[in-house]
């Protein structure tokens, strides 16, 4: 059985599940963070899309950090900014320098 996360409409939420998959990464549990970063920004994708990008990006520095580097090369490939951040276009090309 095929589990898909619904989509969460809580005010903050987004921000709440980014700041404590990001504890996950800095306390070094980078495939709980991977896992948690993935499924968040499933969860987040309609509600709060500049989140949910964020999300990903997170995602795909903690694969970079566990090596996986190639996955991380095509998670990035297809991301999208869902605003006009450019701190978060800046974090892809550098996530994105390190993979290669």
């Amino acid at each position: 059985m095929l589990l898909i996360p619904c989509e969460d409409t809580r005010p903050g939420g987004a921000q709440a599940a980014y700041k404590h998959i990001e504890q996950l990464f800095q306390h070094g549990q980078l495939a709980s963070c991977q896992q948690e970063a993935e499924t968040a920004s499933w969860q987040f994708r309609l509600s709060n899309p500049a989140w949910a990008a964020k999300l990903q990006l997170l995602q795909a520095e903690a694969m970079i950090s566990r090596g996986l580097l190639n996955d991380s090369l095509r998670l990035l490939a297809a991301w999208t900014p869902a605003s006009n951040d450019l701190g978060d276009t800046v974090r892809k090309l550098a996530f994105e320098s390190d993979a290669l």
